[in-house]
């Protein structure tokens, strides 16, 4: 199935996935040795143009084992943990947190911020889609 989604490339991803390409991960700021180290072990989800695309969940888990070795040198660990970061918000992750209306002065108060948390949440993702763009652009150019 995995070899007939790569070679069918009209077919479109599902929107709920968040990837990432190689020349994105080198955009935001890693080499093309580390980028081909981190995505060596991860299967693609599809092919877009001429470059794999791999889930960023499954590269954020790839980062964080190669971080956990104990041979990295500081400069590469540094590296590692800005993109870790950067790819973290894309996956925009955020957990809500009950909120109890009934403790506070008002009852519509959980309401607002369940939209206020909303808003934060699409505010964070367009902002980490265009930081993913810049750095797939980044990535292309970059030599």
């Amino acid at each position: 199935m995995l070899i007939k989604m790569l070679h069918n490339s009209s077919k479109a991803l599902d929107e709920s996935l968040v990837v990432t390409t190689r020349i994105q991960l080198q955009g935001y700021g890693l080499s093309r040795y580390q980028v081909t180290k981190i995505t060596q072990k991860l299967n693609p989800v599809n092919k877009k143009g001429r470059a794999y695309v791999y889930l960023v969940s499954e590269a954020v888990a790839s980062i964080r084992a190669t971080l956990s070795g104990s041979r990295i040198k500081p400069l590469t660990r540094q590296q590692l943990i800005v993109v870790l970061d950067n790819l973290l918000v894309r996956l925009s992750n955020v957990i809500a947190l009950p909120f109890n209306a009934s403790s506070s002065s008002h009852p519509d108060i959980g309401d607002i911020v369940k939209q206020l948390l909303r808003a934060m949440s699409d505010t964070d993702r367009a902002l980490a889609s265009l930081k993913a763009t810049a750095a797939n652009i980044n990535g292309k150019y970059k030599k």
